[in-house]
């Protein structure tokens, strides 16, 4: 039997959302899939890079993907720390205008039976905007 390893796949979602005011949150990873092999270290880092002129505040979830690719496949939140077995941190973060900051994540369950599949979002999050006419604020988020 091959080696057996866990893995990170990603998708690109995006939301568009109407307000009162104009803004982008920019967000960039340095890779979109991750894989955990069971001969090498427990960890990866993810680049997160912000090309905006302004501070990105940004939020981390981890998905749980129940039966992939399946019929029946549904995207599981993990919260409670009992049943987490993949930790992503820190989960929120700050990164400057033109910086960059790296999210770890770290396999709690190194030597898993089966393939697993998870799904973390890099969600960018704006705080309120004043604009003297209505414009659209602009949200890309990684999954």
């Amino acid at each position: 039997m091959g080696k057996i390893h866990r893995t990170l796949l990603a998708a690109i979602t995006a939301t568009l959302t109407g307000l009162s005011g104009l803004a982008t949150a920019g967000v960039q990873l340095d890779r979109m899939i991750v894989y955990f092999d069971a001969d090498k270290l427990p960890r990866q880092d993810i680049l997160v890079t912000n090309p905006d002129n302004e501070n990105l505040y940004l939020e981390t979830e981890i998905f749980k993907v129940e039966n992939p690719g399946a019929e029946n496949e549904e995207r599981v939140r993990i919260i409670d720390p009992d049943k987490m077995q993949l930790l992503a941190t820190p989960g929120k973060s700050i990164v400057p205008p033109g910086g960059r900051k790296t999210v770890r994540l770290v396999s709690l369950n190194p030597a898993p039976k089966v393939e697993e599949v998870y799904r973390i979002t890099f969600r960018p999050v704006v705080g309120e905007l004043e604009a003297t006419q209505t414009a659209v604020k602009i949200l890309v988020a990684y999954q």
